[in-house]
């Protein structure tokens, strides 16, 4: 009877405990994260946004394609993910500062002409609410910022307009269907006209399994030494 006892409080213990990982495990969403990259020019845009291809400033001088001229409010850039199953992800966006503006170089305070001043792009702050990533029309919390633009830049050469940096915040996803959307809300100071930003891709690491249907953007396209 003894050795009976011990042998089915033997067998509770072990449903308990593979209950317990059972439980866990859905917690964690299951294991074996990967990245999946999802590129802005196969997004869904609205008006105004076009393709735009220049070398990367700062990088290897290598080709990357940017969403660009996305730099007034309302604008957005929107991605429709599937995943396999509910879980939190780490999302990491990729893009360059187009908040521009003008800055006086005439010590006399003279009028700004083609001489007297020098355009720039402002160091983006990804934190602020500028610029926000919402999914399924939840804010997520981003950390980071975009570079200004390089010192003694021309404001018309592709460096400063992809001069990439990057930020990072945690989404949920849920089963099914997720609108990952990318939205400029206003200025990011006095002084600068835009919020912009030329946008290269959203990297999300997900336990899930993500799927996309890519948008063809390729009939907007920009001249590729024109800036964002």
């Amino acid at each position: 009877m003894k050795k009976t006892i011990k042998k089915m409080l033997g067998i509770t213990a072990a449903a308990a405990l593979t209950l317990s990982m059972g439980s866990m495990a859905l917690i964690g969403c299951g294991g074996g994260a990967k990245d999946y990259t999802f590129e802005a020019e196969h997004a869904v845009w609205s008006d105004g946004i076009y393709i735009d291809t220049g070398a990367v400033w700062g990088q290897d001088g290598s080709e990357a394609t940017f969403a660009g001229n996305f730099n007034q409010a309302g604008q957005t850039i929107s991605w429709t993910i599937k995943a396999s199953k509910e879980c939190d992800a780490t999302l990491t966006l990729h893009a360059a500062s187009a908040s521009m503006g003008m800055t006086m170089i005439d010590p006399n305070g003279n009028p700004m002409d083609q001489t007297n001043y020098k355009v720039s792009l402002a160091e983006v702050d990804m934190s602020t609410d500028q610029i926000t990533i919402s999914v399924n029309d939840t804010a997520a919390s981003m950390t980071g910022k975009l570079p200004g633009s390089p010192a003694e830049w021309d404001g018309q050469s592709a460096e400063g307009w992809h001069n990439v940096g990057t930020a990072t915040g945690t989404i949920h996803l849920k089963k099914g269907e997720n609108v990952i959307t990318l939205e400029i809300t206003g200025a990011p100071s006095q002084g600068y006209w835009t919020a912009g930003i030329n946008t290269d891709k959203i990297v999300i690491n997900s336990e899930a399994k993500l799927t996309f249907t890519k948008t063809d953007n390729s009939d907007k396209v920009n001249n590729p030494s024109q800036g964002g």
